[in-house]
């Protein structure tokens, strides 16, 4: 009597074919089907910068609230939407490793920005403080990578300018007078009436004039761009 294949595989067989299937499932990059945006919210569940000035360190959470194994595979990314859709696509987990976390997250991070400006803007600060604060070299190459890969995304000059000039201190009355410019037009301040075109270009020319030239403390440089 002959058997048609199915009725011929044993059920150990399947067992075993559903676990593999499961396992390479799980078993992707944390951050291979993620977004952008999911990157770097889950960038901030995890880091904090602690500390103030000089003082400043790079510290992880070991428990975060980060994507679901099907939620960041790219073998379930046909059925992500529905498998989010009934079972979220977060949830709080302990974490064996952040700082490896963290670092695949950071490289596939420059790769999902597209021509977003914005985002361009806010994945530079989360690299930039591992790449200036973190302590551990694996994790500060993996983040001054990133910011070259965006930077060559962007088709910005790596290499432009007066190298003499970097780092020398600034005019110190321009730079107060720029700083109160950005203060007057800081996210918090742009309410009503208080904030339209006339506002803006003030602004955006202190802006300008902070960006001529790099500030001398790299820390200030971050938190410009922050």
């Amino acid at each position: 009597m002959q058997t048609s294949p199915s009725q011929g595989r044993s059920p150990g067989r399947a067992a075993v074919g559903c676990a593999t299937l499961v396992a390479l499932a799980a078993s992707c990059s944390v951050a291979g089907n993620l977004s952008a945006p999911e990157i770097l919210r889950e960038l901030d569940a995890i880091v904090r910068i602690d500390g103030s000035g000089a003082d400043r360190t790079v510290k992880y959470a070991e428990r975060a609230t980060v994507s679901s194994w099907y939620a960041r595979s790219l073998l379930l990314l046909p059925l992500r939407g529905p498998l989010v859709f009934v079972f979220g696509g977060r949830s709080e987990q302990p974490l064996e490793s952040p700082a490896a976390h963290v670092r695949e997250l950071l490289r596939e991070l420059p790769y999902k920005l597209g021509e977003e400006l914005v985002l361009a803007a806010q994945a530079s600060v989360r690299l930039g403080w591992i790449a200036e604060l973190e302590t551990n070299a694996q994790s500060r190459v993996v983040a001054i990578d990133g910011l070259t890969q965006l930077a060559i995304d962007l088709q910005l000059p790596l290499f432009g300018g007066d190298f003499q000039r970097f780092g020398a201190p600034a005019n110190p009355e321009q730079l107060a007078q720029a700083r109160a410019g950005v203060n007057l037009g800081r996210p918090e301040v742009r309410t009503g009436d208080r904030w339209n075109a006339t506002a803006l270009r003030p602004y955006g020319e202190a802006v300008t004039q902070l960006a001529a030239d790099p500030l001398a403390n790299p820390i200030a440089r971050l938190l410009l761009l922050e």
